[in-house]
């Protein structure tokens, strides 16, 4: 058996945010399983494993749950300008945290005043730690986006995996600039219209679609998996 193994949300575009099967396979093989996880994977973990399955994976020191308080995001600026430009930011609302999403959930499984919901709350504020991202992880991310070679292979992996019918341009250019007051600048010759058609083959057109920030995002979240 292996020591320990850390999970985070597999899936960032539709569907689970986690592999119920490859949970299942940590916990067979691993003497420790942690989980990161925001609102909406806490959310998705506690309803589909039960809270007293989970609880008692917890009391055996099977698993252990982190729980960030904010999330990351790339804000756009100038938009639809050729000065347009991003930011890496951290967004934190009293809805993202733990204590107002745990009773939310654990209300809505068991009742506002059902059987149990105190204790229920009690035992996991004792094995889920809180965390925030912080102003220094955002920086690291910068750092990568730097990095011309490792932004290069992330760009035309990302969109092979979110648009495989899409034909990027040979050279494909994605080439972001930091300046020193930690604003990025991109020059591309993606066509996003053609990307997006591609796109919204596998991901519907209310979610999302591909754009200058959504690459960056997705390079931003990359760092922290």
């Amino acid at each position: 058996m292996f020591e320990s193994i850390c999970i985070n949300r597999q899936n960032v575009l539709t569907g689970n945010p986690l592999d119920l099967g490859l949970l299942a396979e940590c916990l067979v093989f691993y003497q420790e399983v942690s989980v990161i996880t925001d609102a909406d994977t806490f959310k998705f973990l506690v309803r589909t494993c039960n809270p007293s399955v989970l609880s008692e994976l917890f009391e055996m020191g099977n698993l252990k749950i982190h729980f960030f308080d904010n999330m990351t995001a790339v804000g756009t600026h100038d938009a639809g300008l050729r000065s347009e430009w991003y930011d890496f930011v951290t967004l934190s609302t009293r809805k993202l945290k733990y204590p107002i999403v745990a009773r939310d959930l654990f209300e809505e499984l068991v009742g506002p005043s059902g059987k149990g919901l105190s204790k229920l709350e009690r035992r996991f504020s004792r094995f889920v730690s809180r965390s925030e991202y912080t102003l220094s992880m955002l920086g690291t991310a910068l750092a990568d986006v730097g990095d011309e070679a490792y932004i290069s292979s992330a760009v035309r992996s990302l969109l092979a995996y979110v648009a495989p019918e899409y034909t990027p341009p040979n050279p494909l250019l994605f080439r972001p600039a930091v300046t020193s007051d930690r604003t990025i600048l991109v020059k591309t010759n993606i066509d996003f219209e053609s990307a997006n058609h591609a796109y919204h083959m596998h991901v519907p057109v209310a979610h999302s679609s591909l754009s200058v920030a959504l690459i960056l995002y997705h390079i931003l979240d990359n760092r922290h998996r």
